[in-house]
């Protein structure tokens, strides 16, 4: 039943003209080459955030990781200045 109704929810879409997005997923040791991973922990994620591998959530994240330490940087000067 279950998979009836995931088929019939896809002919929906494809009816509608909406465009499905597939996700890539690897697996967690392809970010052990990533750029910030150091030796003794390397690719370390207490948190789980990376468990199931999605590459276009790991660069969003990283982006966002990224951009909210340079508005703080940016908000401790202004704060010292």
């Amino acid at each position: 039943a279950a998979c009836g109704a995931m088929g019939l929810a896809a002919a929906r879409r494809a009816a509608a003209g909406v465009r499905s997005v597939e996700r890539v997923l690897v697996p967690l040791a392809a970010f052990e080459n990533e750029l910030g991973v150091q030796a003794p922990l390397g690719f370390w994620d207490p948190l789980g955030f990376t468990r199931d591998g999605d590459v276009e959530d790991f660069r969003r994240r990283r982006e966002t990781e990224i951009k909210h330490g340079r508005v703080a940087m940016y908000a401790t000067m202004g704060y010292i200045t």
